[in-house]
């Protein structure tokens, strides 16, 4: 967490009666999933005091006890504050995945992004792939393509796991690969991308300065 939480963090620890300032704590490797949080330095100092662990900025220790405190009681505590909150979430997105004809997905293409495994799912796919998504009773199509800076991603007829079926323009297969974190496959009939045309540079140039200018308050006519 930001440094400027860290002593909010702390305080409702305190007044949850969670900690103390001589309170110890452990400063050493953990996960959460995928996600492993480290120091600042990359150094872990073992067993230290609240105390120390605060003035040290340190970064387990406090998301520890931000584990201990609960997303809804820190949440809830931040908005005493006057904090405003604003945390990533599904919004929708499972109602989408599951009643939608059709859904495209549009990414970075990264291997954080395209795993080879989920910690938990928020909107459906295909699951364990092949007929599992019609099983859990969603009868929906399901996503049919995932769009990246490099390439585009289809499912499988069969076991609907992802695999290229276009490079952009420029993109080698190595790219390709080297990006995403399984071992990816390419289409049989794999092709390149058709460059844009003029009629679509032009709509996406004018949705985009409509868009600035709606974030910089103003406006186009």
């Amino acid at each position: 967490p930001g440094s400027t939480l860290k002593p909010l963090v702390y305080g409702l620890a305190f007044d949850q009666g969670l900690a103390h300032p001589e309170t110890l704590v452990e400063d050493r490797p953990v996960a959460f999933g995928t996600y492993a949080p480290q120091n600042f330095d990359g150094r872990f100092r073992g067993t230290v005091r609240v105390r120390d662990a605060l003035k040290l900025s340190l970064n387990i220790p406090v998301i520890k006890l931000s584990d201990a405190l609960g997303p809804a009681r820190l949440l809830a505590h931040l908005r005493r504050t006057g904090a405003k909150v604003r945390l990533p979430g599904a919004g929708g997105a499972p109602e989408i995945a599951t009643l939608a004809a059709e859904t495209l997905i549009i990414i970075n293409h990264d291997k954080r992004k395209l795993v080879e495994k989920v910690d938990f799912v928020t909107s459906a796919g295909y699951f364990d792939g092949g007929d599992s998504r019609d099983r859990a009773g969603i009868r929906s199509g399901g996503p049919s393509a995932v769009i990246t800076d490099l390439c585009v991603l289809r499912p499988h007829a069969l076991t609907k796991e992802l695999i290229v079926t276009q490079l952009h323009p420029g993109v080698t297969r190595e790219q390709v690969t080297a990006a995403t974190g399984w071992n990816v496959m390419f289409d049989e009939d794999l092709c390149q991308t058709p460059p844009a045309t003029e009629t679509e540079l032009a709509t996406l140039r004018d949705l985009q300065q409509r868009t600035e200018a709606d974030h910089a308050g103003g406006s186009l006519t």
